[in-house]
């Protein structure tokens, strides 16, 4: 494991060369995408550094030049579309109106009543249904025990258990009335003087982590706080210039950073996933975090057999959509194979993975700038416009570059009609809940 821990501690290095140098350009703006998809890698480096002699994780130095020129390729298009859109003036903006209209939103008492009523619906529906699902498959811990019991059936692609389609809609219904209410007592501390009243948009968190338990799963826990990170973070950028944007936004993302650290353990603790005498809060994070690096490295130097499919692992949305029109196309599954290191297993692979696999090492560059091209034009023109709908909808949809070097949640989550009935949902809750007042 000698030259494996060689080849991670030169990725570490390079990697914190290359966002220290990228920061420094951007005027150590850490919300920029790019900055996401650095402190990915970043991260999942000095992870597999530390942990790759207990879990004898392999990796090659080839692999190693393909993550650095991937990253290199990506921060490229990034600081040319920042070089191209940073406040740039010819881009028609409302400042005044906008900025206005973003400060002083408000969801007055009632609205904000009906809405806790509709989220303890709404969580009570998915609770029974989950509640009678756990029983089925032999739960007899009561609500304590339904994720530990019936998370087992639910990650088993060949399960017989399965949720009904209504819990993915109760998903986005409690997610984005939380972040609609979120949204709100974010820009009105960081932009208003305090009220104790400002405390009541924090109540739908209440319904919200009751959820998360229900899912069995953490990304609703990874989403909320890059969600506030970002909400917070543009909100800071509305209302500060300079060292003081910055300094304000690195704390916010240490808070952040430890929040998200405190709760992915406590829902892990939840789910049977938590601490214990073999495995510490360090082993669990990087476990999730760092060692699909190794795993890419596995996939590049496995012969694995050709697509059979366009898009095998990346369409599996747009393929189920035509299915449920009725075509009779193949069905392919959004779980990969396992790879095995030294009692510990995966099937996540980074991002990278599912593009090379699919579209080979050119696609797999280019899949990687276009997303961060994309990505830097949104980012840019949010904080040009000012709009509710687009700051909401970016901080909602920002997330897989957070994840890049974990597995791809882009094409999984975004390619297919879940995508329109978020942001659908979004623009019916502004105009439904929000109002403005001085």
């Amino acid at each position: 494991m000698v030259d494996s821990l060689l080849w991670f501690s030169l990725l570490s290095l390079l990697s914190v060369v290359m966002l220290m140098l990228t920061l420094y350009v951007l005027d150590f703006d850490l919300l920029s995408p790019i900055i996401a998809t650095q402190s990915s890698l970043t991260i999942a480096g000095i992870l597999c550094s530390i942990m790759v002699n207990r879990w004898k994780l392999p990796m090659h130095g080839d692999t190693i030049l393909i993550l650095i020129t991937v990253q290199m390729v990506m921060t490229a298009g990034a600081l040319y579309v920042a070089y191209c859109l940073h406040d740039n003036q010819t881009i028609p903006m409302k400042v005044d109106n906008q900025l206005h209209t973003i400060n002083d939103v408000y969801i007055p008492v009632y609205r904000q009543v009906m809405m806790w009523v509709l989220l303890f619906v709404i969580v009570g529906l998915a609770g029974h249904e989950m509640y009678t699902l756990a029983a089925k498959v032999g739960n007899r811990n009561g609500i304590l025990g339904i994720a530990s019991s019936i998370r087992p059936y639910i990650m088993a692609e060949s399960s017989t258990v399965q949720l009904s389609r209504w819990m993915a809609y109760y998903q986005i219904l409690v997610q984005q009335l939380t972040y609609i209410s979120l949204f709100a007592f974010i820009q009105r501390v960081v932009c208003k003087r305090w009220q104790w009243s400002n405390l009541s948009y924090l109540i739908p968190l209440l319904f919200f982590f009751p959820f998360v338990y229900l899912t069995t799963g953490r990304i609703l826990i990874i989403t909320l706080v890059i969600f506030i990170f970002t909400v917070t973070g543009h909100a800071l950028y509305r209302k500060y210039d300079g060292y003081e944007y910055a300094k304000k936004l690195f704390t916010t993302a240490g808070v952040s950073f430890l929040s998200f650290f405190l709760l992915f353990i406590i829902v892990g603790t939840l789910f049977g996933k938590g601490v214990s005498a073999d495995k510490s809060a360090f082993e669990i994070l990087a476990h999730y975090a760092g060692i699909s690096l190794s795993a890419f490295d596995v996939i590049l130097h496995y012969q694995l057999p050709d697509s059979t499919l366009i898009g095998q692992t990346l369409f599996v949305g747009p393929y189920g959509n035509l299915n449920t029109l009725g075509f009779a196309l193949p069905k392919p599954s959004i779980f990969l194979f396992f790879t095995y290191f030294n009692n510990i297993d995966t099937n996540v692979y980074t991002a990278l993975m599912r593009y090379y696999h699919d579209f080979s090492f050119i696609g797999m560059y280019l899949f990687a700038l276009l997303i961060i091209l994309i990505y830097s034009i949104l980012y840019y023109t949010c904080r040009q416009r000012n709009n509710i709908l687009l700051i909401l909808a970016y901080a909602t949809f920002v997330y897989p570059l957070y994840l890049f070097y974990v597995d791809d949640r882009i094409f999984i989550d975004f390619f297919g009609s879940q995508i329109v009935y978020v942001i659908v949902l979004q623009y019916i809750l502004i105009k439904l809940l929000y109002k403005q007042k001085s």
